[in-house]
């Protein structure tokens, strides 16, 4: 009986620490303000809406400035934020897009957007580098050149 009873006990154990196994998860995060620099810094439309958007918001500035003309620098400069919101929006969708394939590839269950927001992660568990390779890879493929 206690042979049966310690075989029995041992089949739970084992069957346990093979579920562990099967069920455990795989966190990694990302640096989602790196990725989004990169997206802008990568992008002529984006550097170019922006140093537009600058170049506006500093002759709203000046104080010689008719009202006028404010007001058609204010409307210039909607103009502007709608289109880099549009922007924003696409590089986002192509973010998710290449965290998606990297958390795939590698097994990844869960990938939080780290930035500020994680608090401690051990060494290894940041995979901002290899989606920095996928947005590359990505910007190939839907280049003018690559089509």
């Amino acid at each position: 009986m206690k042979r049966f009873v310690l075989f029995i006990l041992c089949l739970l154990i084992v069957s346990c620490q093979t579920v562990d196994r099967e069920d455990s998860l795989t966190i990694r995060y990302v640096q989602l303000p790196i990725l989004y620099h990169y997206m802008i810094q990568t992008s002529p439309d984006a550097l170019s809406l922006q140093k537009r958007y600058n170049e506006l918001k500093a002759q709203l500035d000046v104080p010689s400035v008719s009202d006028a003309e404010r007001k058609d620098l204010a409307v210039k400069l909607q103009s502007i934020a709608d289109q880099m919101d549009k922007q924003k929006k696409i590089f986002l969708m192509d973010i998710q897009q290449a965290i998606a394939t990297v958390a795939k590839r590698k097994g990844y269950q869960i990938v939080l957007g780290g930035g500020d927001t994680v608090v401690y992660a051990k060494d290894g568990y940041d995979i901002t580098s290899e989606v920095l390779k996928e947005l590359a890879a990505l910007r190939l493929q839907k280049s003018p050149a690559a089509r």
